[in-house]
């Protein structure tokens, strides 16, 4: 059985190219979701392998824009 993962409720949807700080924001969110719905699976014995390797994939996004935005500041 799949889960289909949904949109974030009240994620904002915009036509432009989206901040660093935007998407810094939007990974966050991402992450405290995806961190949730892993867990949640996990409790019913849902296999979650792909899904910890793709919020492993965001959790680097994350931290390397986060550097850049240190780097910036």
């Amino acid at each position: 059985m799949a889960i289909k993962l949904t949109s974030i409720p009240g994620q904002k949807q915009h036509s432009g190219p989206e901040t660093i700080e935007e998407r810094v924001a939007r990974l966050e969110l991402r992450l405290h979701d995806g961190f949730a719905r892993i867990g949640e699976a996990m409790d019913h014995g849902i296999e979650v392998e792909n899904w910890e390797r793709h919020w492993i994939e965001l959790l680097r996004e994350y931290e390397l824009l986060n550097d850049d935005l240190a780097e910036a500041a």
